[in-house]
Order: C-alpha cells, then sequence, then structure tokens
C-alpha cells in the first residue's frame, strides 16, 4: 500500500477533505449572500452535529426504528444489552469519546460561525 493510499484510508484525511469542504462551501455561500450565508453554512454545520448526537453517530435516523425519545431511548437500551463482554463495553465506550470529540470539535467551530455571520449579517447587511 502507498503512502497515499494510507493517508487516504487515515482519520486525517477525512479532516482535512472536510475542512476544505467546509471552506469551499463557506466562500461559496458568502459570496453569494454575504454574511448571511457565512452564519447558515455554521446554523447546518450545528444541525448536522445535533442529529449525530442524537442518533448515535448516524446524521439520519433508522426510518424503521422511529426518532422520537421514547425510540432512542429503546435503542439505547438494546444497545446496553447487546454489549455482554468487558472488551465490547470498553470498545464502545472509546468509540463513544472518539465521538464526542468529534462533536465537542464541530461545534468550537460552527458555533462561532454561526454567532459571528448573524452578528455581523445584521450589523452590516441589513
Amino acid at each position: 500500500m502507498s503512502v497515499l493510499e494510507q493517508f487516504l484510508r487515515s482519520e486525517l484525511a477525512a479532516w482535512v477533505i472536510g475542512a476544505v469542504a467546509l471552506a469551499v462551501v463557506t466562500v461559496f455561500a458568502f459570496s453569494w449572500v454575504g454574511w448571511l450565508g457565512f452564519g447558515l453554512v455554521g446554523l447546518v454545520g450545528l444541525v448536522t452535529s445535533t442529529r449525530l448526537d442524537l442518533h448515535g453517530g448516524g446524521a439520519v435516523p433508522d426510518s424503521g426504528f422511529g426518532s422520537g425519545p421514547v425510540a432512542l431511548y429503546a435503542r439505547q437500551l438494546e444497545m446496553q444489552r447487546a454489549l455482554s463482554s468487558p472488551e465490547q463495553k470498553l470498545a464502545a465506550e472509546a468509540e463513544r469519546q472518539k465521538r464526542d470529540r468529534t462533536l465537542y470539535l464541530m461545534n468550537t467551530v460552527f458555533i462561532p460561525m454561526t454567532v459571528m455571520g448573524l452578528v455581523l449579517f445584521f450589523r452590516y447587511q441589513l
């Protein structure tokens, strides 16, 4: 496996590709509608991170299972019962911590984007 293939399969590559995509979308939105576009990109990112948090790492809930509070709680109980060995519980905890770090980073980027975009829109464009 070449160095490029190893890089493209790494988590760092996903972050780099995501950051470039975010920058391109933000520049396009800013050039199209100004600061409102900047704020809306941040708002879409916040909605996405909230859905990731609520649905356990999947941005789109399982349509057959439902996405209401009762269904989410039932899914959590089902996942806890499915993990029988201590190794499985530790692996699930490590995965949850990794997802929480990712969501923290997403919120750290998207909350200021939303606030800054909307404040500057109301200050300079409205």
